[in-house]
């Protein structure tokens, strides 16, 4: 990357919605954990700016994240987010206290003095429950609440803003104002740059070696593959491992439509499911799997001889929600992420790392993937095994399975599915009695859900028609054997959490 501005990660479930905004008008962002030295930051000259996200941590108690003082003293532009703010302050000899209630919501932000971020009164949205009760020497405040003294300050010789208000949820175009104006931001970063310097960059990392690629058939692995392919063309090595989790019997059907790669097909169905056989937590399901994922990989590349590279299709989101062991965050595991697959035999080649998936989508969209591959309905890497609860069986993944394919048919018909849609069903562990023809039945209790999930930041739920759920659920009861309840999950999340498990 020629330049970027780093967001520093002090544990805040919105970062991601601050690096989409400001990638979103042209500029590189990526997160950092909160102590990165100062002097790690001096040697990278792409570093044009840094931002000090939010957080739930208080920063005068003695667990408080705090951040290396001397980054105030690099010349680089620093803005201070909520928490980012005080921490700014109380590092450089201000005060920050507890208010005794929370300022939430959207508030009147009254403007005191001139200042480079903000030139009108406007509405912005607070939420926390410290505040600056002292600004540290060189320091102005340019704008307060009715329930905040100290909203918007900065220190311009020094190059140090602070907005005690979130800017990534309003209109005032804070951030936009800092990148460009402040940092200087060419704003030049679009995602075809971005596929050429990843090009560039496997083609020299990997020279006239081969690249081991475990291709799924999904969206993310297929990009993966054509990435790959337009740097490496036959050094890329495609990786099918048949681990008995899949929704149909032939995931790379659209792959092999549309390209002819070299791929490897491995049974390892009876392999996975034995592994399983007894495992009930989410968590251990998801280790295991990826576990024996590089396990196999590792095989395949003993056989083969000479494989140094491992490419994965991980994306940001998956790196955000693996969470951070310095900041306490957390939502769940992932196969390809978190120290979960011990990858030391390899390097690593992730291509989509750094994006999201509305940039995936955008991507595929300028490499021309077929539109089949892009509006594929996302799975989970560890497949049907986070769909059914409890111990998997494969009677129970013959039940999603067609479940599944019933419900794909019947919202297919409605027009609802796009690249922007996810819709699936989930087995319970839960049995409950009905009775049929008098005769009396415990079977599976099912379930049904859909949601619109257009960044993988937050999701709503996906409005399905009375009669499509009707009409799916009617066949459901019909044809799938071992289910006698179909319920539907009416649950939205923030930040996002769309599997059950």
């Amino acid at each position: 990357m020629k330049e970027k501005i780093l967001l520093l990660d002090f544990g805040a479930s919105y970062n991601q919605f601050i690096i989409k905004k400001l990638r979103d008008f042209g500029v590189y962002t990526e997160m950092v954990d909160h102590d990165i030295k100062a002097s790690e930051i001096q040697v990278d000259k792409s570093i044009i700016g840094i931002i000090l996200s939010g957080s739930p941590s208080t920063v005068y108690l003695d667990n408080g994240l705090t951040v290396d003082k001397d980054i105030f003293t690099l010349g680089i532009p620093v803005l201070g987010i909520c928490y980012g703010m005080q921490i700014m302050a109380h590092q450089l000899g201000g005060e920050v206290q507890a208010m005794g209630f929370t300022e939430k919501g959207e508030k009147d932000l009254i403007i005191e003095s001139d200042n480079p971020l903000v030139s009108a009164n406007t509405s912005v949205y607070m939420d926390h429950g410290d505040h600056v009760t002292k600004l540290p020497t060189g320091f102005i405040n340019h704008a307060h609440t009715e329930d905040n003294q100290y909203s918007l300050i900065s220190n311009t010789k020094q190059k140090l803003y602070g907005t005690q208000f979130h800017p990534e949820k309003d209109e005032t175009g804070v951030l936009e104002r800092f990148a460009l104006d402040i940092c200087n931001a060419r704003n030049d970063w679009t995602l075809e740059t971005y596929l050429k310097d990843q090009i560039e960059t496997i083609r020299e990392t990997v020279k006239e070696k081969n690249v081991l690629l475990a291709l799924s058939g999904g969206f993310k692995s297929s990009l993966t593959a054509a990435i790959l392919d337009q740097a490496i063309k036959d050094q890329l090595v495609c990786v099918y491992i048949d681990n008995g989790l899949s929704l149909n019997n032939d995931p790379l059907k659209l792959i092999k439509e549309h390209y002819n790669y070299k791929i490897i097909v491995i049974d390892a169905k009876e392999r996975i499911l034995n592994k399983l056989e007894n495992i009930k937590d989410p968590e251990k399901k998801r280790k295991m799997i990826g576990e024996e994922t590089i396990a196999i990989l590792k095989e395949t590349a003993d056989k083969l001889g000479g494989i140094e590279f491992l490419a994965q299709a991980t994306d940001y989101i998956q790196v955000l929600e693996s969470g951070n062991p310095k900041t306490g965050k957390f939502v769940k595991s992932h196969h390809n992420v978190g120290g979960i697959l011990d990858t030391k035999e390899f390097q690593l080649i992730e291509p989509l790392r750094p994006l999201f998936k509305e940039e995936l989508v955008k991507l595929a969209e300028v490499m021309k993937l077929p539109q089949a591959i892009i509006n594929q309905t996302p799975f989970p890497g560890e497949g049907l095994a986070i769909r059914v609860m409890g111990k998997v069986t494969k009677e129970k993944l013959r039940i999603v399975r067609q479940s599944d394919a019933i419900l794909k048919d019947e919202v297919h018909k409605s027009f609802l599915d796009s690249a922007n849609t996810q819709f699936f069903t989930v087995l319970t562990d839960t049995k409950s009695v009905t009775t049929v023809d008098f005769k009396r039945k415990h079977e599976y209790a099912l379930v049904i859900r859909a949601v619109i999930n257009d960044d993988c930041m937050a999701e709503v739920l996906l409005q399905i028609e009375y009669h499509t759920i009707r009409l799916a659920t009617r066949r459901i009861l019909k044809e799938v054997k071992g289910v006698n309840r179909v319920l539907l999950d009416m649950t939205s999340q923030d930040p996002d959490i769309v599997e059950w498990e």
